[in-house]
């Protein structure tokens, strides 16, 4: 089951692996150090990946910061990664079961930090569209309805990944 909710920020990437690397798990992987240099760059020094055995972005031993959960189909992506950025979050948890794990619970930056900050949605996001382009070694371009048509695509005001050079 997926949750998504208020003070949580949702990074649903469409990418053409084909266009940077054939590989999954170099892409989980790189999703994985995304949510890293998000999560540092925003205060929290002690997230780790590699802590757990279960994807997504950790703080010792058991509090779960972020969830990563992605499709492919003909080397294209979809869904992505979700990190739990303001308390408000953590409401929609108390009803689910996140990733079948039973042994975890759910944090959010605010909480790991210990106090609230006025504008950090934006700063996570902000921060969040860098680490793509660094990890990834992309360029993110930001289209409109009537570029989308070109890209066979029907939405407007999202961003495309282009591989760094094109």
């Amino acid at each position: 089951m997926t949750f998504h909710g208020p003070g949580q920020l949702a990074l649903y990437p469409i990418v053409d692996l084909s266009r940077f690397r054939r590989n999954l798990h170099w892409y989980a992987a790189a999703l994985q150090q995304i949510l890293l240099a998000t999560a540092s760059s925003l205060g929290l020094r002690n997230a780790c990946i590699d802590c757990r055995s279960e994807l997504g972005l950790w703080i010792p031993p058991n509090r779960k910061l972020a969830f990563i959960g992605f499709y492919n189909q003909r080397w294209i992506t979809s869904h992505g990664l979700s990190l739990n950025v303001k308390e408000s979050s953590n409401k929609g948890f108390k009803h689910i079961v996140p990733c079948g794990l039973t042994d975890i619970s759910v944090t959010t930056v605010e909480h790991e930090l210990g106090y609230e900050r006025r504008y950090i949605m934006e700063e996570a996001a902000s921060t969040m569209i860098n680490a793509v382009e660094r990890v990834l070694e992309c360029k993110l371009v930001a289209i409109g309805k009537e570029d989308s048509k070109s890209f066979g695509l029907d939405f407007s005001d999202k961003c495309i990944i282009l591989p760094q050079g094109e």
